[in-house]
């Protein structure tokens, strides 16, 4: 190893620390992070840290060997630096065989010429000229790169090798001017510029090139805020429209009733089928782009919060495409398919549904779950008449300070019983004879079909539903149905 002067071994190492502590940390702080194209980038640092460690330390190798292999890589550091940028601008594969050949390429000639005292200097010269101009193409890459990404961060990386290549330039230029090739430690006034330039270099780029990384961040939040206010607006509209589409089915089935009280069966079909022929086609569309929307926040590492509401807005849609089959299946003259579950896990299934929106409302609700007996239902019926019992109960409370809701089974002679209760604004005494008449209703916006429709599924199943007398403010609801050892055939 050279014996250098105190204070240039001091700034020569201190160089080297820099030169391996940036790379190091830069990729110590990107691990876990789908980044490639900055680890490509710091890569290429590591690399020139290398070249720079192999030219000052002097290894016990031949001086041709060790000058082509220095030369070499730090060509190669350069071409590292250029695929990182280019990977900003296109998806191409990276021609990584034509990087190694031209490093290939660089270091035979140099380890050829450098034994030949007579051209090793203008080898050198050659040298520096070839990776000048890569390090200009390396500032034009630079600059699309930053006109593309509006980034104020590459203006350092702009001018850091605008100085490295124009530092080399001088060196070649002094070569074909004198005859005399000025290396970086012959402390010549050119020399001492490029070996400034050099030291100063890694740090300089490597700060531009953390702020670009910086920036790049900052976008893609702002681009993945744009989204979930994008995804939050689909979300009310997908709710909105299924608010609307409920109000159809409804609408419609007021129809198939008046046409099954005069026996009209066949036209009730062929209604439910021309319903769900209008609202499968625009619901299958929905579930397509919200699967598309889905695939693509996986791939862009969308923020958790837009994948669930993402995944929300999903089961909206397909609790939609449900409401469609129920209907037909509930007024048609189809098979029915019926299971067996319990009234306790209905009850928790509707509440994890409907969880959001009791906290938006400041909701406090309180389960007393006590049937575990199983019951015989049809798929989706009695969650329809829980859902609408919930929904009342919800907009009952919205003038309350304190608002509750109650909800408890229980098993009796051979029934179980669901009792729902709020301490909202109660019903009007005059309207609780006809509140479960069709297109009765207190709500401003409501069609009076809810309550209706939900002692329709009572009835259907064997069961009642009913207005309890409180004691309080607020209402009370029962509902009713037979076990399974008690059930008779459902009412269709």
């Amino acid at each position: 190893m050279p014996q250098y002067h105190p204070a240039l071994a001091l700034l020569l190492f201190s160089g080297l620390t820099f030169f391996w502590v940036i790379p190091i940390s830069s990729w110590w702080m990107l691990r876990g992070r789908g980044d490639p194209k900055a680890k490509l980038w710091f890569m290429g640092t590591v690399i020139y840290a290398l070249a720079a460690t192999l030219f000052i330390i002097k290894l016990p190798l031949p001086e041709f060997f060790q000058g082509a292999t220095v030369s070499a890589l730090a060509f190669l550091s350069v071409l590292c630096m250029i695929e990182s940028l280019r990977r900003e601008l296109s998806v191409a594969p990276p021609p990584w065989p034509i990087y190694l050949v031209l490093a290939a390429f660089d270091f035979g000639i140099l380890s050829i010429l450098l034994q030949l005292p007579q051209y090793a200097d203008g080898a050198r010269a050659g040298h520096l000229l070839a990776l000048s101009l890569t390090e200009i193409y390396l500032v034009f890459l630079t600059h699309r790169v930053r006109r593309f990404n509006q980034s104020r961060a590459l203006w350092l990386i702009k001018g850091m090798f605008l100085a490295y290549a124009l530092s080399n330039l001088s060196r070649v230029a002094e070569m074909l001017l004198t005859g005399h090739f000025s290396r970086l430690l012959d402390l010549t006034p050119i020399s001492n510029i490029g070996l400034v330039v050099n030291y100063l270099s890694v740090i300089i780029y490597s700060f531009g090139y953390w702020g670009f990384v910086v920036e790049k961040n900052r976008r893609e939040l702002a681009l993945a805020v744009e989204e979930s206010v994008v995804a939050r607006e689909q979300e009310a509209t997908a709710r909105q429209r299924e608010v609307v589409a409920q109000e159809l089915l409804n609408e419609r089935t007021q129809f198939m009733e008046r046409l099954a009280s005069v026996g009209k069966m066949a036209q009730t079909g062929a209604l439910s089928a021309s319903i769900a022929h209008e609202l499968n086609q625009p619901l299958a569309a929905i579930q397509l782009n919200i699967e598309e929307s889905m695939r693509i926040s996986r791939e862009v590492r969308a923020p958790e919060a837009l994948q669930n509401c993402l995944s929300r807005v999903k089961g909206d849609n397909q609790r939609a495409t449900q409401i469609v089959r129920r209907i037909r299946l509930l007024f048609g003259q189809g098979h029915v398919q019926f299971t067996e579950q319990s009234l306790d896990e209905l009850v928790r299934l509707v509440v994890g549904v409907v969880s959001d929106r009791l906290q938006q409302n400041a909701i406090s609700l309180h389960l007393n779950l006590h049937a575990s007996t199983p019951v015989r239902l049809a798929a989706g019926e009695v969650e329809h008449v829980l859902m609408n019992l919930l929904d009342n109960a919800i907009d009952a409370l919205k003038e309350r300070a304190d608002r509750q809701i109650n909800i408890e089974t229980s098993q009796q002679d051979g029934r179980v019983l669901l009792t729902l209760s709020d301490n909202g604004i109660g019903i009007d005494p005059a309207r609780e004879s006809k509140i479960f008449d069709l297109r009765e209703s207190d709500k401003a916006e409501g069609m009076g079909l809810g309550l209706w429709l939900s002692r329709h599924i009572a009835e259907r199943l064997g069961g009642e539903i009913r207005l309890m007398q409180t004691d309080g403010p607020g209402a009370r609801f029962e509902f009713s149905i037979p076990t399974i050892d008690q059930a008779h055939p459902p009412i269709g």
